[in-house]
């Protein structure tokens, strides 16, 4: 059971990667390109958040 909660996290931890390149490939000028940046810096913190919970889990 421990395996198929594990898949998600890794999952999650490759978003900051993907949102990151569509966001470079968006030009500065189009619509979606705020909304990709805010995508990007969210899914960062929650990122951090996901190690931070991790880290004392294993303490």
């Amino acid at each position: 059971m421990g395996s198929l909660l594990i898949k998600p996290v890794q999952r999650i931890m490759k978003y900051p990667l993907l949102l990151a390149e569509l966001w470079n490939a968006t030009p500065s000028d189009h619509p979606d390109n705020r909304p990709l940046q805010e995508a990007l810096t969210t899914v960062k913190i929650i990122n951090i958040n996901i190690n931070e919970f991790k880290r004392r889990k294993d303490i």
